[in-house]
């Protein structure tokens, strides 16, 4: 049996809200990755996954900028180290929820699984909760049940996959395109680098840097490697 349990991730679980700009000796959650794009890729150690726990701790603290993160949930009574993973391929398996944008949300398995999977959806990716695999997201006028099957400019609307809210328009069935964030039932244009910003959904890269003043920065997003 699952237990479905909706898991909003914030700050410090998959992305994080605002990070410290390393430059401005801030510090930071583990430290920045690269000046553009993507910050590199970690390597996930896999003695790790399954291994018995008390605290997430004992799994290994992950890069703060990471795609991933540990967890120590409990099966059969003992915990375990599970790792917690955002998967941007199709055919990725174990899977069980998905992220846009700076959000994930997804259901939690009872019995032991070492690697939860959600796919990106800005990837182009979706999870198919019926196979636990990712899967290519869907085109405009394709059936859907869900938004998250729309992919990232898209949104389920009586049945069929629509255009998701454009900047400056209403948002649709509550999406907002990925150059946009959804504020009280509108669409507001995320910020380019350099922008002013209070979270990271405000930017086009996802990444609210803070030093002197908070403004949008080049993502450092890590993703992870098993």
């Amino acid at each position: 049996m699952r237990k479905s349990i909706l898991i909003l991730i914030a700050a410090l679980a998959l992305t994080p809200a605002c990070s410290k700009d390393d430059k401005k000796g801030a510090g930071g959650g583990g430290g920045g990755g690269g000046g553009g794009g993507k910050g590199g890729t970690i390597k996930i150690d896999q003695a790790k996954l399954g291994a018995a726990c008390a605290s997430s701790v004992e799994c290994g603290m992950l890069d703060f900028e990471a795609d991933c993160r540990f967890e120590c949930p409990q099966a059969g009574g003992a915990g375990y180290c599970q790792l917690v993973n955002v998967a941007a391929t199709a055919g990725t398996k174990s899977c069980w929820g998905n992220r846009r944008g700076s959000g994930s949300a997804g259901t939690t398995p009872s019995e032991k699984t070492p690697v939860v999977n959600y796919c990106d959806i800005d990837a182009g990716v979706y999870c198919d909760m019926a196979t636990h695999e990712c899967v290519a997201t869907k085109a405009i006028g394709a059936a859907c049940k869900d938004s998250d099957e729309c992919g990232k400019d898209g949104a389920c609307q009586a049945g069929a996959c629509v255009a998701a809210g454009a900047p400056g328009a209403a948002a649709v069935e509550g999406r907002c395109t990925a150059a946009a964030y959804t504020k009280d039932g509108q669409c507001v244009a995320r910020g380019a680098d350099g922008a002013a910003c209070e979270e990271s959904d405000q930017c086009l890269s996802l990444s609210c840097v803070f030093g002197e003043t908070k403004t949008c920065g080049p993502s450092k997003r890590k993703s992870c490697a098993l």
